[in-house]
């Protein structure tokens, strides 16, 4: 089964196109500047209006996605609300949750457009790798990360990939690896869970600290 990976690109889009960053919470005007009286606001152009408004669309719509996503898992069907910020907003806004949906050429009619699986994942520094495995090792899940640690690296983690069946999560491991490219891959414990196990042998895949869990991680260097 092969998947298309969707970028949200909302960062590179906002700051591409000029958006200010707080517009994005905003309803078409952004803060007052320094040297603006209380109550004046720099009022954004229609243009600007539209782009903007077609990024908060898309953003909309893959939070949406994820959250449903994320509800019918069982690891985060008691997620609280709060939490949605923290675990979907931000690793959104930074490219780091990636949605799969079926290739247009191999999917059927109903399936084009449906979001098959998704994969979460960051880029860290090697103190945030540290931050992880002690996350791992205590038990704790989801991992947490401040909203800088998600791209503060280049240490590649794959920290949950969510599918409806065991089949399909192997399938969205499979072609995340030719997503990112090949690079060496580090894959949260729970990933070892929901995928055929196969694939990670063939990944080269080896545990590296045995969790207050129970469930070994799994380290995975690309394939070379």
């Amino acid at each position: 089964m092969n998947f298309y990976f969707e970028r949200s690109h909302m960062a590179d889009k906002a700051a591409s196109e000029s958006v200010p960053a707080d517009a994005l919470n905003g309803a078409g005007h952004t803060a007052p500047e320094p040297d603006q009286t209380p109550g004046e606001e720099a009022t954004l152009s229609p243009e600007m209006v539209e782009k903007l408004s077609d990024i908060r669309g898309k953003l909309q719509t893959s939070i949406a996605q994820v959250v449903i996503a994320l509800s019918i898992s069982p690891r985060y069907a008691y997620m609280p609300l709060k939490d949605l910020g923290e675990m979907v907003i931000e690793p959104l806004m930074r490219d780091r949750i990636a949605l799969a949906t079926p290739k247009e050429e191999t999917a059927a009619p109903l399936q084009k457009d449906t979001l098959t699986g998704i994969a979460i994942w960051a880029t860290v520094s090697e103190e945030v790798e540290a931050k992880i495995r002690d996350q791992i090792a205590a038990g704790v899940f989801p991992i947490r990360l401040a909203p800088r640690d998600w791209t503060s690296g280049d240490r590649l983690w794959l920290l949950d990939v969510i599918a409806p069946t065991k089949d399909a999560a192997t399938a969205v491991l499979r072609n995340f690896t030719g997503y990112v490219g090949k690079k060496s891959m580090h894959l949260h414990p729970i990933v070892g869970r929901v995928v055929d196990k196969s694939i990670l042998e063939r990944m080269g895949a080896s545990s590296e600290i045995r969790p207050a869990t129970g469930v070994d991680p799994v380290d995975s260097p690309a394939d070379s």
